[in-house]
């Protein structure tokens, strides 16, 4: 925040050391992303392999009764539990109604089919928006930077010299 209001201070006052105060720090933001982004992909095939060891993570969903997006996730896709019914607890009355297909008060035959797929398909989405608005940051903040620096700037006008 203290970052955004010294770059709006630098380009209202026309003050050249908030400018580039700004643009150091942006720079090396942007240097510093780049270098994390590169990493991550070049190591993309051991964090793939360990998130999917995190798939094997039982998860005890006994009292997520109430958490909306879980619910509209299993009513929508006809699944149960994160990835399997049994996330949520043994027991006749065990499942809550968005596991089963006509919701009654008491679901004792919940669907079959864990939601994984379907939540997975949420996270691609979130991989999308993320990279694409770090590309975007990337490619666009060198542009933003340029301007500010070659911007126009107020000439003084200086009347012709006249000897007496």
């Amino acid at each position: 925040m203290g970052l955004q209001v010294i770059g709006l201070i630098g380009m209202c006052l026309n003050l050249k050391p908030c400018k580039q105060i700004y643009a150091a720090i942006c720079g090396l933001f942007l240097i510093g992303c780049t270098i994390i982004a590169i990493i991550l992909l070049s190591k993309w095939k051991e964090v793939y392999q360990t998130l999917s060891r995190c798939g094997n993570i039982t998860f005890d969903l006994k009292f997520r009764w109430k958490d909306e997006f879980l619910m509209n996730i299993q009513k929508e896709n006809q699944c149960c539990g994160i990835t399997s019914k049994r996330n949520w607890g043994w027991g006749s009355m065990a499942y809550p109604p968005s596991c089963c297909k006509y919701e009654p008060l008491a679901c004792f035959s919940p669907y079959e089919e864990p939601c994984v797929p379907f939540l997975a398909e949420h996270g691609n989405w979130l991989w999308i928006i993320v990279i694409g608005s770090m590309f975007s940051v990337v490619f666009l903040s060198p542009v933003v930077l340029v301007c500010m620096f070659y911007q126009p700037r107020d000439r003084i006008i200086r009347e012709p010299f006249t000897v007496i």
